[in-house]
């Protein structure tokens, strides 16, 4: 505060700097002209312009004064001010001396009126700083005094008393006048402060009271929110007294128990939603909100007002005032029958199969694993059977899947039947099943699976046809075939697989069938790669006419070199190939490589008529063969004219209808068919004239024993078909000149064998052609 006084203080001092010096000049000029005539003019003159030069210089002063940064360096403009008042006073004094000394009185009283006006009107403008006064009255009246008391006579002496008097009578005045300038200035800041504090307390109060306001209004939105929430909010809200009676039952309560609020308040919980059977149950959590032991949630059978039982989730909180005494309890409310019912059909969607109603992989993983504990633990063996249904595809193609599904489910019903009440039977997936059999004899597992097997052949109508069901099942028991569930159902899913592989309706794993599979695993992973490693490779194996020896063709037959393995025939990798699915992709890789050897040898002038490739009965059953057939006949630039068909008479006879169909489309595109290793299999003469059938193949083993009882009967037999349904024949496996002859003999239209030339490969098939001279000219 100290600091702004002071500041106040200057203020206030130069505020009145103008009117001074307005005083200073217009009372100079007057004197000046009041002693013009009695006094040397030039004293008068300089004398005049000395105070107006110290004049312009405090107006100077002021007028920077009146720019500056007020906040700073009020120390200096105090010293300026004070300095040039000084100066003034001393200019004002000097007039004294050169004016008064033996003076006339006349001029004693105009200098002397000057002087003592000039100190009287000076008390207005310097009493802000204290010694602003004394700087300017005792420079201006001490020279005067001191002229008074130089005259020597009484007279002037006691003028010059009189002088010293006033001199001293003014600063005891001005000290008074200050002080209360000062105090003046005091109560104004003390006013500003209080002011100020009374503003700052009043936007204070004005914000307080603004805050209460929006608090207040804020409030009652919360409180009219609330109302709405609890009104509108899908959950029942229940406020209870310690009592356990209703005091608050909101819309949604009416919703779910159906009550009206009307109805609900203050009646007791036991006679609106809680059953007799819970009554303890929910009494000891009520004790439990009584005593504060915190919210509860909890999960209640609950009565609505017409009877039914429905599922509800409780949320429960005890209310309890300033002084920790519980005064209710609030409850939530939620109605979860529907979520509930949900879950428990999800539960069993999850579980259980939907076709069959059987439990599904999921639930018998689970059941199987509790069984395994449990035998380990009592040291008994069960046994898992896997089961597959035989010819399933043919129904699902030929009947529809709606047939199909019927079939599933009349098999479960016949398996559920067929085995122990304590069974687990379970659906895998497609036409798969597996039984659980606990606690048993394996002594006793082949009349049980006999049993099975039995039932399943009672016949089923589906869609007006007469159905008999059969199935092919994989035995596994724990301990001896594994003691894991992976294991057990590996090994009677091998077990199944080669109980279908050898016509078999059932088989017990035995420890050389995971060898096996363990091989054909290797077989299929590598087989996977053989293609893009380059790995397979074509022979081809020369067909002649035996009449003229001229070359008729060669068949193409597929091999495979694999790096690490070495050469693995085709008997092992090609069931393997029908098994995974690889088939169609290798088929169509030795179609393309077929293809373009044929141009390869067209371009040395090796004219080969056509070239037969191996279809299997796995292909039959793509439903896209022909037109594959054909798009890469059509990439490749060769005709279907160059290509033939060859497929066993076995893959012919498996589905009789399909492999007709197919047949005829691959003819019809241009293809020639032939049926390879003719007489070994099961055909009859009915079904083989309905086939598009260009050749037939008289097996190797009717040559070898052609010679031997029944051989060239056999051959001839085979003779007389192809010639009855205009089918030319090749006989398979000539390798001696006898056989040769005998075969020409007959009339035998081709052959192909090792007398003629062994399988080979393009390269060498190429050296041959050329030294036989099939080459065209």
């Amino acid at each position: 505060m100290d600091v702004a006084l002071f500041a106040a203080q200057l203020e206030l001092l130069y505020e009145q700097l103008t009117w001074a010096l307005v005083a200073n000049v217009l009372i100079s000029i007057l004197l000046g002209v009041a002693l013009w005539p009695l006094v040397d003019h030039v004293w008068l003159l300089c004398w005049v312009g000395g105070i107006l030069l110290v004049s312009a210089a405090r107006g100077m002063v002021g007028w920077r004064y009146a720019r500056r940064d007020k906040e700073r360096n009020c120390r200096r403009w105090c010293v300026a001010h004070l300095a040039l008042t000084f100066t003034s006073g001393i200019a004002w004094g000097i007039a004294a001396p050169l004016f008064m000394w033996d003076a006339e009185p006349i001029r004693h009283l105009v200098v002397a009126l000057s002087l003592v006006g000039m100190v009287a009107g000076a008390v207005t403008s310097l009493v802000a700083i204290r010694w602003a006064y004394a700087l300017y009255v005792v420079p201006s009246m001490l020279p005067m005094g001191m002229v008074m008391f130089g005259y020597g006579d009484q007279v002037h002496a006691v003028m010059g008393v009189m002088i010293v008097v006033y001199v001293v009578v003014m600063l005891g005045m001005t000290n008074r006048l200050h002080g209360a300038v000062v105090e003046s200035l005091r109560l104004r800041f003390s006013n500003e402060e209080l002011t100020s504090s009374l503003e700052t307390t009043w936007s204070q109060l004005q914000d307080e009271s603004q805050t209460r306001e929006q608090v207040e209004k804020a409030a009652r939105e919360s409180e009219r929110r609330l109302r709405l929430h609890v009104a509108q909010t899908p959950l029942a809200v229940i406020d209870w007294d310690t009592e356990f009676r209703v005091v608050s039952w909101n819309p949604a309560a009416e919703q779910i128990f159906g009550y009206t609020r009307a109805e609900a308040l203050h009646r007791h919980a036991w006679d609106l939603i809680v059953s007799l059977a819970l009554r303890e149950e929910i009494y000891a959590v009520w004790c439990d909100l009584m005593r504060c032991q915190g919210g509860t949630r909890s999960t209640n059978d609950n009565q609505t007002k017409d009877g039914r039982t429905i599922v509800c989730e409780w949320y429960n909180t005890p209310l309890v005032d300033t002084h920790g005494q519980v005064i209710g309890v609030t409850s939530l409310v939620q109605d979860i029958t529907e979520r509930r019912e949900a879950e428990r059909k999800l539960e069993h969607l999850a579980n259980f199969d939907t076709l069959t109603g059987l439990p599904n992989r999921n639930l018998f993983h689970d059941r199987l694993s509790h069984a395994l504990e449990k035998a380990k633990r009592r040291r008994y063996q069960l046994a898992l059977f896997f089961i597959d249904l035989d010819d399933f595809k043919v129904i699902n193609d030929t009947l529809g899947h709606d047939a199909g599904d019927r079939m599933l489910r009349h098999a479960a019903a016949v398996i559920r039947n067929a085995m122990r009440d304590e069974d687990t039977i379970a659906r895998l997936g497609g036409d798969e099943f597996v039984v659980l059999m606990e606690e048993v004899n394996p002594a006793d597992l082949p009349s049980s699976v006999q049993r099975l097997l039995d039932a399943l052949v009672c016949p089923i109508v589906l869609d007006g046809q007469e159905i008999a069901s059969s199935a092919s099942v994989g035995i596994a028991v724990y301990p001896n075939d594994g003691e894991d569930i992976p294991t057990l159902f590996k090994n009677a899913d091998t077990a199944m697989y080669r109980a279908k592989e050898q016509g078999e309706h059932y088989q017990f794993f035995q420890a050389e069938m995971a060898v096996q599979a363990r091989e054909r695993l290797l077989i299929e992973t590598n087989l996977r790669r053989a293609i893009e490693r380059e790995q397979l490779f074509l022979n081809f194996q020369p067909v002649v006419e035996l009449e003229s020896g001229e070359l008729a063709g060669a068949e193409a037959l597929l091999r495979w070199h694999h790096p690490e393995f070495g050469l693995i025939p085709p008997d092992r990798f090609i069931p393997v190939a029908e098994a995974c699915g690889l088939i169609g992709i290798i088929g169509a890789w030795v179609l393309r490589e077929t293809c373009r050897q044929i141009l390869r040898w067209e371009r040395e002038g090796i004219v080969v008529p056509k070239i037969a490739i191996n279809l299997s009965a796995r292909q039959l059953r793509q439903r896209d063969l022909t037109e594959t057939f054909v798009n890469i006949l059509k990439e490749e630039g060769v005709t279907a004219a160059q290509i033939g068909v060859e497929l066993t008479e076995s893959a012919l006879m498996h589905d009789p209808d399909e492999a007709a169909a197919v047949l005829s489309a691959l003819r019809s595109a241009g293809f020639e068919i032939y049926i390879d290793d003719f007489g070994t299999g099961y055909s009859s003469l009915s079904y083989l004239k309905r086939f598009p059938i260009d050749k037939l193949k008289i097996d190797r083993s009717f040559v070898n024993d052609l010679f031997g009882s029944g051989g060239m009967a056999i051959v001839t037999a085979v003779l007389g078909v192809a010639r009855a349904l205009d089918m030319r024949v090749v006989a398979e496996g000539i390798e001696t000149e006898a056989q040769f002859d005998k075969l020409r003999g007959s009339g035998c239209d081709m052959g192909q064998g090792y007398l003629i030339a062994r399988p080979m490969l393009a390269a060498d098939f190429t050296i041959w052609a050329q030294a036989k001279k099939y080459v065209r000219n």
